[in-house]
């Protein structure tokens, strides 16, 4: 489970990193609905840390269940979306 969680982490380092960099590209703007909202009340920074928190949160409370599955879901499905920002940024 041990692995899982670095996965986890690096994957929402991935993500962060890739959003605020495809972010700061002129005419890019946050796909997500839910996410555009926190960025538009909180700031990119602001949203990103939020997003962050809940993200971990989630995963703390699947390592005290002891449930390694859901967390690899999890740091799959991050590492796909900053493997997609990193995608559109090479796109242009």
């Amino acid at each position: 489970m041990t692995i899982a969680i670095i996965v986890f982490v690096l994957a929402q380092l991935g993500d962060v990193i890739t959003t605020k960099r495809a972010l700061a590209r002129p005419g890019k703007r946050e796909a997500n609905p839910f996410m555009r909202v926190l960025f538009d009340r909180l700031g990119v920074n602001g949203g990103l840390t939020v997003k962050a928190l809940v993200a971990s949160a989630l995963v703390y409370w699947l390592w005290s269940e002891g449930a390694a599955l859901p967390i690899w879901a999890v740091a799959v499905m991050t590492g796909a979306v900053a493997l997609h920002n990193h995608r559109l940024m090479q796109k242009g």
